[in-house]
Formats: C-alpha cells, structure tokens, sequence
C-alpha cells in the first residue's frame, strides 16, 4: 500500500490576506477601497535623535467605502485573529459608534459578508 504525501496548508502573511481582500473588494461595484498605512520611526540628524508617528494609533489596515457605507477592516492571519489590540479595538469602536461599519477579517473568501451583515446590523 503506497502512502499518500502529507498536505502542507501553507499559511498566509497578513501582507498577502490584505492584498487578497484588496483586490476583491476593489471589484465591487460602487466601492473605493486602499491600504492605510500607520506607525512610528525613529530618524537621527545632527547627533539627535526623533521620533516621528505616523497615522492614527489603531487605525484599520483597510479602509473604504461600499454603497455610501464607509468601512474600517482590520487584517489578522487565522491563527492571530483575536490578537486585535488595545488601540485598535478603540479605533474599531469608536468607528462604530460615529456610523461606520467596523469588521475583523483573515479571509478574503468571507470578507463581503462580514461587511454585509455588518450593514444590515448598522441599519437595525
């Protein structure tokens, strides 16, 4: 009897996840969606040292807007799904509460419905 090969699941990079969600969100009709970047750096001139943050602390790695709906999605690979931190359940909620849908994903294949039933809870 011949063994079968063992299936490796290769894992995604969040970086990946993120472009995936991307792209199928981007052919959506009536929605704009990009990439938003945040962060801190560090930059020395002169013998001094500064530091520089960019972005708002939390804020979602996706934002956009769908049908007039606009949408903040942070990005987790499956096995880090409920690590969203501190700063960024803030942002999430506090995007919430001003209207605006809110989601965590890891997946592409379930994002739209993530965000349609996000919808359909906003407009309860």
């Amino acid at each position: 009897m011949r063994k079968r090969a063992a299936v490796t699941k290769i894992e995604l990079t969040e970086h990946e996840i993120q472009s995936n969600i991307l792209e199928r969100l981007n052919f959506l009709k009536r929605s704009f969606f990009w990439r938003e970047n945040s962060g801190a750096f560090a930059l020395e001139n002169g013998g001094k040292k500064r530091f520089f943050r960019a972005g708002t602390p939390g804020i979602a790695d996706i934002m956009g807007v769908w049908n007039g709906v606009p949408v903040a999605i942070e990005i987790k690979r499956p096995k880090t799904k409920n690590n969203v931190s501190i700063d960024q359940k803030a942002f999430l909620q506090r995007y919430r509460d001003c209207g605006g849908v809110a989601i965590v994903c890891w997946d592409d294949a379930t994002v739209v419905e993530q965000i349609k039933e996000a919808i359909s809870n906003l407009l309860k």
